[in-house]
């Protein structure tokens, strides 16, 4: 499993413990309710990854312009925290220094995607895929890439595409306007056995603004989640502000959907309950029973668990 140090690493120990079921159709609805405490420091974005001998390894990937990639068994990963027992794998990977990247599983390999690099005042926004079936070893996609350079954007795998949505353009609030995107882009997976999954396919738009035909569009925004469940995939939080420093002042309380259109036309979720208001910088996945998605971002973990269907 790979954590990318960006936000937040306890949903990627989740998945790699307790791998989702199967889930039945989606619905559009979701009550919401609080799980744990705010966790402060601990950072990580990523999903499970098995090296090749099928032991569960668990990596931490960049982050705050580092290059460093370590390990640590998956037996040694408390239910609700990090592992103790690392071993670093790589002092100097072959991407470029970042942080607000993306980073996922994608069949047998984990994919690193964007992200940003800071000179001083500077940021220079990135736009590169590289994948890895072991942490160690990368690989650079040689196609073309058409989505915008960007940082904090989401990203997941859903019908067997990986999708690219949302993210920081350009700028920062210091010296030039920060530029967001609601954007949705998406690459059809090799399913071929033995194949790298991005090897001979390319990402192409699949829709300019996440919008609906009777729900709107969705407001620009960074630092939101995305992950698929119940066959459909779900857009949740983020930010649309940010101040001069990139720090968030004005969290995101909405989720959206898109079925099986695609990424083409979505709709807003309704939520209940008083468990979430809005966060941004969140990660996202299945709950470790399929029932629900588990959030977590700078304010803690929430349960969002269907409410209609």
């Amino acid at each position: 499993m790979l954590l990318c140090r960006s936000t937040l690493g306890l949903l990627a120990l989740l998945s790699l413990l307790h791998p989702a079921p199967g889930q039945p159709a989606g619905q559009d609805a979701f009550s919401t309710s609080g799980e744990l405490d705010a966790f402060g420091s601990l950072a990580g974005r990523g999903l499970p990854h098995r090296s090749g001998s099928g032991a569960s390894r668990a990596h931490a990937v960049g982050g705050n312009a580092q290059l460093r990639v370590s390990a640590s068994d998956a037996a040694s990963l408390p239910s609700y925290g990090v592992g103790a027992d690392w071993e670093e794998k790589v002092d100097a990977a072959p991407w470029e220094k970042r942080e607000g990247f993306a980073c996922l599983r994608a069949g047998a390999v984990v994919v690193l995607m964007g992200g940003r690099m800071h000179d001083g005042d500077a940021i220079t926004y990135m736009k590169d895929v590289w994948t890895s079936t072991d942490g160690v070893s990368w690989t650079k996609y040689s196609r073309s890439v058409p989505w915008s350079a960007r940082g904090d954007m989401a990203a997941a795998v859903h019908d067997d595409h990986l999708y690219v949505l949302t993210g920081i353009l350009t700028g920062i609030a210091s010296s030039s306007p920060v530029s967001l995107l609601n954007d949705v882009y998406k690459l059809p997976l090799n399913t071929a056995a033995g194949v790298n999954p991005l090897s001979g396919q390319s990402f192409a738009m699949a829709s300019g603004a996440m919008s609906g035909f009777a729900s709107g569009a969705a407001e620009p925004r960074a630092g939101a989640a995305a992950v698929s469940f119940g066959g459909d995939l779900y857009v949740m939080g983020g930010c649309s502000i940010f101040d001069s420093s990139l720090a968030c002042t004005s969290p995101r309380g909405d989720v959206w959907r898109t079925g099986n259109d695609g990424g083409v036309s979505w709709s807003k979720s309704e939520l209940t309950g008083s468990g979430w208001t809005g966060d941004a910088r969140v990660a996202a996945v299945v709950s470790p029973d399929g029932s629900a998605i588990l959030l977590a971002g700078e304010t803690g973990l929430v349960r969002f668990t269907k409410t209609t269907g």
